[in-house]
């Protein structure tokens, strides 16, 4: 309606009033889509752009063999063919054998101090993850002397575990 009245009228006040009317019905609409999925699912999150599935541009697209992958399961190909394309050939060792051997060595355990240097290049305000943790959560952890000593052991553990396999 204050549109009508805006388009016969086209005063300033009119305008205005239209303006409002238009903000109005944004907040109102608006608030109703947030109020539904925080009831029917109690994800409000959903509203946010970043917890979606990101879609490459196509002006960005990925280009396999001159024809550019869209779908997940075109990057998933050539992914695939690019990275496995010498599966079922034929190799020889032997080239292997005039190798030097070297003496194996122990793993440096993890330290404190390079635990700390690669948490300070990490974002306080970026998403969390999947646990719902932050980096500024395991900062603020590690300060504490005997939660950074577990860290660091299990950090190491799973280093034993994994050369053990």
């Amino acid at each position: 309606m204050t549109l009508q009245w805006y388009r016969g009228s086209h005063s300033p006040e009119d305008y205005c009033n239209f303006r409002q009317a238009t903000k109005q019905a944004k907040h109102v609409f608006f608030d109703r889509c947030v109020s539904e999925i925080a009831k029917t699912n109690s994800r409000p999150w959903d509203l946010m752009g970043w917890i979606q599935q990101h879609k490459l541009p196509p002006c960005e697209a990925i280009h396999y063999h001159n024809k550019p992958c869209h779908t997940l399961d075109d990057l998933w190909g050539a992914l695939h063919r690019m990275y496995n394309s010498a599966s079922g050939r034929e190799f020889n060792t032997l080239a292997l054998d005039a190798l030097p051997s070297q003496p194996v060595r122990d793993w440096a355990r993890f330290s404190k101090a390079e635990l700390t240097n690669k948490l300070s290049g990490c974002s306080n305000v970026s998403a969390p993850g999947p646990d719902h943790l932050k980096w500024s959560h395991l900062k603020r952890v590690i300060q504490v002397h005997s939660c950074a000593t577990v860290i660091l052991a299990i950090a190491d553990a799973c280093l034993v575990v994994a050369i053990a396999l």
